[in-house]
């Protein structure tokens, strides 16, 4: 499984009455399903955190002197004052400051770190790249902060918390600026200032591109239930600029906002978009809510639905507490698994399988993890082949299901039993779940047999199930920097290819050339070059040059060249061939060369067919 992923590194400083917290977290943004889950979970864990340091906070009727006695910090401190500045002074003081932030951190020196911040904090927006640059330069010094004494933290507190530091979050939310970190750091001090913050949060929902930010905004707007909230969502929903991963984002928001006018705007959105997809995720989303209509919906899902609906049905349920712990969806749900896993279609069979594997709670459910088990049991035992396929398919990576006490050793068994007395497609799911699963991954005894397995079959196993191990050894790392798994792979290819039956040095050539991990090991690739230059079987030395498709563009071009002097045109063919299929700038070139200049005029001849099929191409 293939999948691009774009790292974000998200520092966050969230600030509560007591001091600094600060957290250092990792993201992903991908392009699937459980990428998106992944990333508005994160968030949702963040926002709880950050909730609860919201809740925590001095109420807007508690007075300054109630903060003051609490803490024991004069914030009744009148705010600094400057001087009236020239342009020049100005741009000189900033300059100063922003150095003096800088030399603070190296010298650890909290207090002028302290005083400097402050004082770009009153220059105003001229002020804000500089301020920008020294605050980041805060927030990257995760441990210096950390080692602050709790006077300190108090006092940095405050500071972050002051109209000046406002105004100039405000600022960076409002034109997009600094890094993922300090653009993160800007909005977690919004979220703490409470109503004020509104109107910029508001506003940058309806603008950003930054898809956690997005998230954050949404889901801690949405839990407010703040005024303006739904048309601003509503307005960046339908912007025709919205990408549908934006689209996605908002309406997970949507969905962990947990609140009846999220809720509403869900429905709304579901009945009204027009894009297939999305309105389908606004459905699953409207529907996890656990509203009294979504409930309802999902009981229609379950009792006329198509097997569209009731995957979403079934989905919603794995993900929402509220209607999995709902005692009439639990009973109709319980009564369809049962039913489904019992006499149903192989596609309610994998949706039911899918839901139970994706939910601690419906799988701790004794009437629904029996029925789960025994259908386990019932497929590994007495199912078909495709049926056995489709089960590992899920459980390869449903790991919930996979590690629970009772499938666990159901699944164990049939795949060491596989290894040693299945079919080669049987070995090849258990290589498959090898490579996929953690909970079988970590099964030292499987690995050890499925290690002496693929060293055996590569001496004297069939060709069907060579075929499985060097499959594997190209799609599984692990294989490849296995040291004695290189070593049998190495073996095996050098006594093919010298003493092996002619189709049997085909397989091995047909492999080499679109494995690339067999064209990695030094040792393969100079037993094919030995074959394409040296042996005197034409059909031989022709597959050899068709082999170097993957191999590196410096050692093919000569091995090419060399292996197709004084040939067959069978042979010369082969080699002309491939440098057009490597198209690479210097193969094309070796290709003019040999169509114009060659003293044969037969490869002449040759290399100008295959050059007028490329640039026909």
């Amino acid at each position: 499984m293939t999948r691009t992923a774009r790292p974000l590194v998200l520092l966050t400083l969230a600030l509560a009455g007591a001091g600094v917290v600060l957290a250092l977290q990792t993201l992903s943004y991908r392009s699937d399903n459980q990428a998106l889950r992944s990333t508005l979970g994160d968030v949702e864990d963040r926002v709880e955190k950050l909730q609860a340091k919201l809740d925590a906070r001095p109420k807007p009727m508690e007075t300054l002197e109630n903060v003051s006695s609490t803490t024991g910090i004069d914030v009744s401190a009148a705010p600094v004052e400057l001087p009236t500045l020239s342009k020049e002074e100005r741009a000189q003081l900033i300059a100063q400051s922003g150095a003096a932030v800088q030399a603070a951190l190296k010298e650890k020196n909290a207090d002028k770190l302290f005083e400097n911040l402050e004082m770009l904090s009153h220059l105003g927006p001229e002020a804000y790249p500089k301020l920008m640059e020294a605050t980041e330069a805060l927030f990257k010094n995760l441990a210096f902060l950390m080692e602050l004494d709790q006077s300190s933290k108090e006092k940095f507190g405050k500071l972050f918390q002051t109209d000046s530091y406002f105004d100039f979050f405000v600022w960076v939310l409002e034109n997009d600026k600094g890094s993922d970190e300090m653009f993160g750091a800007a909005l977690t001090q919004l979220l703490n200032q409470g109503p004020k913050a509104i109107p910029p949060l508001l506003e940058l929902i309806r603008t950003t591109s930054r898809m956690q930010a997005l998230a954050m905004a949404a889901v801690i707007l949405g839990r407010m239930e703040a005024p303006g909230f739904p048309e601003a969502m509503l307005e960046r929903f339908n912007d025709p600029a919205t990408t549908e991963q934006m689209q996605r984002v908002l309406l997970g928001a949507l969905e962990q906002a947990k609140t009846e006018s999220a809720t509403d705007l869900l429905k709304q959105l579901a009945e009204s978009t027009e894009n297939p997809q999305i309105k389908e995720k606004a459905h699953e989303a409207f529907l996890s809510t656990g509203s009294e209509e979504a409930i309802a919906s999902v009981l229609e899902s379950f009792a006329n639905g198509t097997d569209k609906q009731l995957q979403q049905a079934l989905e919603a349920v794995a993900r929402s507490e509220k209607l999995s712990s709902n005692e009439t969806v639990r009973a109709v749900l319980t009564e369809h698994v049962q039913t489904v896993f019992a006499d149903g279609t192989s596609k309610q069979r994998e949706f039911a399988l899918e839901a139970v594997g994706s939910s601690e709670a419906l799988l701790k459910d004794e009437m629904i993890r029996a029925a789960t088990t025994d259908y386990v049991k019932k497929i590994l035992t007495d199912g078909t082949l495709k049926e056995r396929e489709q089960l590992f398919d899920n459980l390869q990576f449903n790991d919930l299901l996979v590690k629970d006490e009772a499938i666990y050793p159901l699944v164990l068994g049939y795949l060491e039993n596989a290894l040693e007395n299945g079919t080669s497609k049987e070995k090849e799911i258990v290589f498959d779940t090898l490579q996929f699963s953690d909970p079988i991954k970590e099964d030292k005894q499987l690995q050890e047999a499925a290690l002496a397995f693929v060293i055996n079959t590569l001496k004297d196993g069939t060709s069907e199930d060579r075929q499985v191990v060097l499959n594997e050894f190209q799609s599984n790392k692990r294989f490849g920097e296995n040291t004695e798994i290189r070593a049998a792979v190495v073996t095996y290819v050098n006594n093919t290819l010298s003493t092996g039956l002619p189709e049997e040095i085909m397989i091995v050539l047909s492999e080499v050339r679109y494995n690339e991990a067999l064209v990695a090991i030094p040792e393969v690739r100079a037993a094919v070059q030995k074959i394409a230059t040296t042996s005197s079987d034409s059909i031989r030395r022709a597959n050899a040059l068709g082999a170097l498709l993957k191999f590196p563009e410096a050692e093919a071009l000569p091995v090419i060249l060399q292996g197709i002097q004084g040939q067959p045109s069978r042979v010369s063919r082969a080699g002309l061939e491939m440098l057009a299929e490597m198209d690479t700038q210097k193969s094309i070139a070796a290709l003019r060369q040999i169509a114009t200049q060659n003293p044969d005029e037969e490869v002449r001849k040759i290399a100008t067919e295959v050059l007028e099929e490329h640039e026909a191409e």
